[in-house]
């Protein structure tokens, strides 16, 4: 199992250099890449050589000494009724699989289409989707990762399930791609969020995770903090990952606490990350 974290917010305040950089002395084996700030306008990977980009990352992290263990792609995927946005950014995370599979990613995590309108078939409209993606992922070779998520509820003012959300609509909808080229990303906080103990929503996803997500909060809002600072029972998810026989990698995404810190303390917020990374990987050895 090898230790992760998102470069997302490390890349706010460093180049992808220094990113990379940073996470290797702070202790950690491979990172996250995620795209979404990479590939916005006037960022390299939405410039017409985006593959000069990739070499460039690769080729950093074969020096550093770092892997790419998966990848984020830009999110949301689609607004409804709005296909001239749908195309571009169709598009964009086309372009973004490339990358990730390119620099070493096995995976990349694509967020669901949310929210449906009513009369729509959420399962339906994810599939065609997900499955328009499938190609891509064929050409170059890198699987695609579904997670759970939420979405915000107008009616009620809080956040709910989206309509594959939950851990039990999801395991179904996963029932209904190809497990060869679709996997699950299991976060671990938007779990919480969506009035589930996220370890009986590892159980309920029994053989199907293949990619974490781990950060805690308050189980109300996406805080996106490191483990212990929030509500999350962080003996019983890590039991419940050896109970599942999970065997992925740790991949941290407490991407808000990295963000909070000025560049100059970047190092000492990725140093305590890993500490508390490795202390939570032990305890899941020690269950199974």
């Amino acid at each position: 199992m090898r230790l992760s974290t998102s470069t997302g917010y490390i890349k706010k305040h460093h180049s992808i250099e220094n990113t990379l950089r940073l996470m290797k002395e702070a202790g950690f084996d491979a990172y996250d890449l995620s795209l979404r700030e990479l590939s916005a306008p006037g960022e390299p990977v939405a410039a017409d050589d985006y593959m000069e980009f990739a070499k460039k990352v690769k080729a950093i992290a074969e020096e550093v000494g770092i892997v790419c263990n998966q990848a984020h792609a830009t999110f949301p995927p689609e607004k409804f009724g709005d296909e001239e946005h749908n195309k571009a950014t169709f598009e964009r995370i086309r372009r973004e699989m490339e990358v990730a599979a390119y620099v070493g990613a096995p995976m990349i995590v694509v967020h669901a289409t949310k929210p449906v309108p009513k009369g729509y078939d959420v399962v339906a409209e994810n599939l065609r989707f997900y499955n328009s993606l499938l190609p891509y992922a064929k050409e170059y070779g890198i699987k695609i990762a579904v997670e759970n998520l939420f979405e915000w509820d107008e009616l009620r003012e809080r956040r709910k399930p989206c309509g594959i959300g939950t851990s039990e609509k999801l395991a179904a909808f996963m029932e209904k791609l190809d497990p060869e080229w679709f996997t699950v990303c299991f976060d671990i906080g938007h779990a919480a969020i969506n009035v589930e103990n996220p370890e009986d929503a590892i159980r309920n996803l029994k053989g199907k995770i293949g990619c974490l997500h781990i950060h805690d909060n308050d189980f109300v809002n996406d805080r996106h903090l490191v483990p212990y600072l929030g509500k999350v029972d962080w003996n019983e998810v890590m039991r419940a990952l050896a109970e599942v026989g999970y065997n992925g990698d740790f991949t941290l995404e407490s991407c808000v606490f990295e963000g909070a810190f000025p560049a100059e303390l970047t190092l000492d917020a990725l140093k305590f990350e890993v500490s508390i990374s490795r202390y939570l990987m032990d305890k899941l050895e020690s269950y199974k």
